[in-house]
């Protein structure tokens, strides 16, 4: 229990100065975090990370999870990130 309560305040207070922080860092931040998660995930329903739809899973993620300013600068088509995910 009190190494979880240290994990939970370094992780909080890591957390809590990317917020501040903002821009690439927290974005970057965010990346990691939802990849640890979506990999977790796909273990949980015996999928491997490194198949078909993991991967199709990783990138979909991965493609919400761009900001949009971002993905406008990078994709010059006329669709929105959300219309491309759809596609």
């Amino acid at each position: 229990m009190k190494q979880r309560i240290i994990t939970g305040v370094i992780g909080g207070a890591l957390f809590i100065s990317l917020v501040i922080a903002g821009g690439w860092l927290f974005s970057t931040f965010i990346f990691i975090v939802a990849s640890v998660a979506m990999t977790e995930l796909l273990k949980m329903k015996k999928i491997s990370p490194f198949s078909v739809m993991g991967l199709i899973s990783l990138g979909s993620m991965w493609l919400l999870l761009i900001p949009s300013t971002w993905f406008d600068t990078v994709v010059t088509i006329q669709f929105t990130k959300i219309e491309t995910f759809v596609f």
